[in-house]
């Protein structure tokens, strides 16, 4: 997510198995949340918009000072399909996870609420790989490898 005016920046990056959609690779403390996923994302995306997360993401509501202007708007960068089985020829869902964004979206309109106009939002969707692969440049350099640390396989 990005919120930007001729005043100010926040850029603010929220994991998809940890605040959209937790399963077995969700890291503790997310996974238990005894809340579920409404539990998981409120954890993660609405508390730390509100009040911050030390090391991890400065309040919004903290910065509203220098954020808003008649200038505002917000932009959210989102996969297009959710995630399909490794290997699987199943079709990964369409926009998955439109509740958690409509959830951000309300959530930053009730810190600022020049965003709770939706002309102000704008979404840019990008094709998510399934499986990790090498990317590279239109002169065929790598400019992403995985290695055995990122590696998921």
């Amino acid at each position: 997510m990005v919120l930007l005016s001729k005043k100010g920046i926040y850029i603010a990056h929220y994991f998809e198995n940890i605040a959209f959609s937790v399963d077995r690779s969700t890291p503790q403390p997310y996974r238990n949340n005894k809340d579920g996923q409404a539990g998981a994302s409120r954890y993660t995306v609405q508390q730390p918009l509100r009040r911050g997360r030390v090391r991890e993401q400065d309040s919004l509501a903290a910065n509203v000072n220098d954020l808003d202007d008649d200038s505002l708007q917000g932009f959210l960068v989102i996969p297009s399909t959710g995630p399909s089985e490794p290997g699987g020829d199943d079709i990964a869902a369409q926009d998955p996870y439109r509740e958690w964004w409509e959830r951000i979206k309300t959530t930053v309109g009730d810190i600022l609420p020049r965003l709770q106009e939706p002309a102000r939002w704008h979404e840019y969707k990008y094709e998510p790989q399934q499986e990790e692969q090498i990317i590279r440049d239109d002169q065929d350099n790598v400019i992403w490898e995985p290695s055995a640390k990122t590696s998921s396989g």
